[in-house]
């Protein structure tokens, strides 16, 4: 967000990020987002990212979808 850090999380020395971690990840910036920019939501935000393996996991895609962010596509 320009205003502010909305959340900030920390992965710990040795773990992966897996598809589950990021879209449990997802699900807590949404409720994150809800409490601090309740507004931003019905705007849908947009979620920029790479096209890593957790990011693009059908497990991900989904917790994006559901938390209701429109995801844009990776530039080639």
């Amino acid at each position: 967000d320009c205003r502010d850090v909305i959340y900030l999380d920390y992965l710990e020395k040795g773990y992966t990020i897996t598809g589950a971690y990021y879209a449990k990840l997802l699900e807590n910036v949404r409720a994150t987002i809800k409490e601090k920019r309740c507004g931003l939501l019905g705007w849908g935000p947009l979620l920029q990212q790479d096209n890593t393996p957790a990011y693009t996991s059908h497990v991900a895609v989904a917790s994006a979808r559901k938390c209701g962010f429109k995801i844009l596509p990776y530039p080639p």
